[in-house]
């Protein structure tokens, strides 16, 4: 099992933690682009390896778990506008390939982008009816 370096040992090493904050807001901000983890460790100037540890201490989940789920959180919101188009969304959302954008969004939503958007369509129907 590895094991963190106690911040005494950081200390004499010269190595600093960014505060996760710091990383979070940079993933926030840049949400729309590829967040790879090795260039998120460049970013914040730590090995790959250690920042993958660190985020996963830090935030109990690990560093790519983590960027999906925001990302698709992301997407739930922007699935509101009914004009987007699902391979738009992905890109926005710096994705590549739309289909794993969407195996990606059902992985952890558990329907399909346009699944989704029509559940979105027929609850504001719904509401309207109602109202």
């Amino acid at each position: 099992m590895i094991e963190f370096e106690s911040t005494q040992q950081q200390e004499e090493h010269g190595l600093q933690k960014p505060a996760i904050s710091t990383i979070l807001r940079y993933i926030g901000e840049h949400i729309h682009k590829n967040l790879s983890l090795n260039q998120i460790a460049r970013v914040v100037g730590m090995n790959p390896s250690y920042f993958s540890l660190y985020f996963k201490k830090e935030m109990d989940e690990n560093y790519i778990s983590f960027v999906t789920r925001v990302k698709i959180q992301k997407a739930k919101e922007l699935l509101q506008d009914p004009n987007l188009k699902i391979y738009e969304l992905a890109e926005m959302l710096g994705y590549e390939d739309t289909k794993y954008f969407c195996r990606k969004f059902k992985d952890i939503v558990g329907l399909t982008p346009t699944q989704y958007k029509e559940a979105i369509i027929t609850r504001l129907d719904d509401q309207d009816e109602e109202g």
